[in-house]
């Protein structure tokens, strides 16, 4: 059996990445996040390089959040 490397970011899809800032800001209780508060600690499941890779800056991945 051959050993490859997946890029995982290939793996996560868009949505997952959207739910996954609307449920940390959900239970933030806040309607907006900031970086610094889209973390492990306050539940994320992904850093927020993730979603700026994905979608190109920090304000795009909140506006594709809602």
């Amino acid at each position: 059996m051959k050993f490859e490397l997946t890029d995982l970011r290939k793996q996560i899809s868009d949505i997952e990445i959207i739910n996954d800032l609307r449920t940390v800001a959900n239970n933030l209780g806040k309607k907006s996040l900031k970086m610094r508060e889209y973390c492990k600690g306050n539940g994320s499941k992904y850093n927020y390089q993730t979603a700026t890779k994905r979608f190109g800056n920090w304000e795009a991945a909140l506006n594709k959040a809602g």
